[in-house]
């Protein structure tokens, strides 16, 4: 999910990005964000092929495909062991499978909050999503 921040923008920047929202037919939210992604590309190289062709896939989904994608979280169960793991982390350690399997837990996370973020960036791109809480 994104992060929030406060710009301090001089009134000719402000008007230049409101122009270009308004030709784009976007909010200035998301005109900010884009001219930050062209200024500062994603390193294509640190997601995975997998990822990368996931990614990919998303913009071409239906809308409705993408609010499913958007939604989907980690079953309970999940992020109930992933939780039990951490905690006897810090209590006693963890032995090497178990640290393989909370290493692998936390990579099905991660992927799983890139994807949601995608598509809940997509929804908003399409006009479909006011807030990016999803």
């Amino acid at each position: 999910m994104g992060h929030f921040i406060t710009l301090q923008l001089t009134e000719s920047l402000l008007q230049q990005i409101k122009r270009r929202a308004a030709q784009a037919g976007t909010d200035v939210d998301l005109e900010i964000a884009k001219a930050l992604e062209e200024a500062f590309p994603a390193d294509e190289e640190s997601l995975t092929p997998e990822l990368a062709s996931i990614m990919e896939a998303l913009s071409l989904m239906e809308d409705q495909t993408l609010w499913s994608v958007a939604s989907a979280k980690i079953p309970e169960s999940v992020t109930d062991h992933m939780e039990t793991l951490y905690t006897k982390r810090l209590a006693q350690g963890l032995s090497a499978s178990e640290e393989d399997d909370l290493s692998r837990l936390e990579k099905m996370f991660e992927k799983n909050i890139l994807v949601r973020a995608q598509a809940a960036m997509l929804l908003k791109e399409r006009g479909l999503l006011e807030s990016t809480a999803v």
